[in-house]
């Protein structure tokens, strides 16, 4: 989900019940009616973070780059390359840990989950939906089709995809804000979110000020997810709708979706909390002035270049992989493209390429024809999945590159 935006306010982004005005430097202050023990709170919003200068340049060059190698791939190295970063990004946005097995260094391509539990498949399909929305929207305001890609409604548009589904043993009422006080255990943190009553106008003007501001782009996509995290308006999905608020935003600086810092939230959980507390730990509870995103938005930031910097090195090893296999097998680079996504996966199936189809008018049913085609060749094996990659327990078969053009493949499994 390029710079399409100038800061100017967008044509309906605040509805006529807004309980928030653009002008408005602070609304009123509240206490919550239900919680009369709630403190009284301010609706207004930290300032945004006011990022260094060198690392704003080091964020445009590295996106910059990894813009230019992907230009230089060959359309299916692209389209191979899309499909997977989509499916890992997805994960990450979920929540799901990556397999590193223990690995000090994660490789360019780590391995998929051996087993995910019914609520994290759940838990990938609703954010997968959420993905695409945003995906839509950022190329719909690229396109000059809207005037803006954030909007009042987007946050709970998001949530309702991300919770849509039963991602928890407990109710969690999709879109629809929290009627009570909320904080974590005080060991855990000290730091209580704001009570029920100023939620939706505090949710408003954070959306409003995120899209009317001509902030960095990565300064106020940090900052969205931080505040988001910080008011956690809803009983659960906060984290993952703050994550798919970041996407959006940082679409304004980036020729693609940032990636590769969504996956080093996930990746870095504990430094990802560190930052976020660091900036919330400054206050019992709600205030702007004492609120502080610079520390999250450092972090953020530094995974958005060291993202950027790994998915070049993913692009460029992926696409001489792809040659290496065309060659070694006298194949046309999509068969060879379609093997090398087979030795990411470690075992694909023609399911999993339907479910990535990047194209709208792709034909669902030709991933099964092409996967058997290079079975019939020899270039690919057919191996039955394994229990955890099963779907309901129902026993299938996967493709693996059969051993004659493993090598290279091997390599790029193993480069970091």
């Amino acid at each position: 989900m390029a710079d399409d935006t100038d800061g100017a306010a967008p044509d309906r982004l605040v509805p006529d019940d807004a309980t928030t005005e653009p002008g408005d430097v602070a609304g009123p202050g509240t206490t919550d009616a239900r919680d009369p023990e709630a403190p009284w709170v301010e609706v207004a919003v930290p300032p945004f973070p006011d990022l260094p200068v060198e690392l704003l340049e080091a964020h445009a060059t590295a996106h910059r780059e990894l813009e230019h190698a992907v230009g230089g791939l060959s359309p299916d190295a692209v389209r191979t390359l899309g499909r997977w970063l989509t499916d890992h990004t997805t994960t990450a946005l979920a929540g799901i840990y990556p397999s590193i097995s223990g690995a000090v260094t994660q490789p360019l391509f780590p391995p998929p989950r051996a087993f995910l539990s019914r609520r994290h498949v759940e838990r990938r399909a609703g954010v997968a939906e959420a993905y695409r929305y945003i995906d839509v929207q950022v190329t719909l305001a690229r396109m000059g089709l809207e005037p803006h890609p954030l909007r009042i409604e987007t946050p709970f548009v998001l949530h309702a995809l991300v919770e849509g589904r039963r991602t928890s043993d407990d109710e969690t009422n999709p879109a629809v804000l929290r009627s009570r006080t909320s904080a974590w255990v005080a060991r855990v943190s000290p730091y209580a979110h704001p009570p029920a009553a100023v939620v939706r106008p505090l949710a408003e003007r954070i959306v409003i000020d995120a899209a009317m501001t001509d902030a960095p782009a990565p300064a106020v996509a940090a900052w969205i997810a931080f505040c988001w995290m910080s008011l956690h308006p809803w009983v659960d999905g906060n984290g993952r709708t703050a994550r798919l608020l970041y996407l959006l935003v940082a679409a304004r600086s980036t020729p693609s979706l940032d990636l590769g810092a969504i996956e080093l939230m996930t990746e870095r959980r504990n430094d990802y909390v560190q930052a976020l507390q660091q900036g919330q730990w400054t206050t019992p509870t709600w205030d702007a002035e004492l609120l502080d995103a610079t520390p999250f938005a450092i972090r953020t930031t530094q995974w958005s270049v060291l993202g950027a910097q790994r998915n070049r090195r993913r692009a460029e090893a992926l696409d001489a992989c792809v040659g290496e296999v065309a060659a070694l097998g006298g194949l046309e680079d999509a068969a060879a493209a379609l093997i090398v996504h087979a030795g990411i996966e470690r075992l694909l199936t023609p399911a999993h390429l339907e479910e990535l189809a990047i194209d709208t008018d792709e034909d669902r049913t030709a991933p099964a024809a092409a996967l058997e085609a290079l079975a019939d060749l020899g270039a690919l094996v057919r191996r039955p999945l394994p229990p955890s990659r099963r779907v309901d327990g129902r026993p299938g078969v996967g493709y693996a590159p059969a051993p004659a053009l493993s090598e290279p493949i091997a390599r790029l499994l193993a480069a970091t």
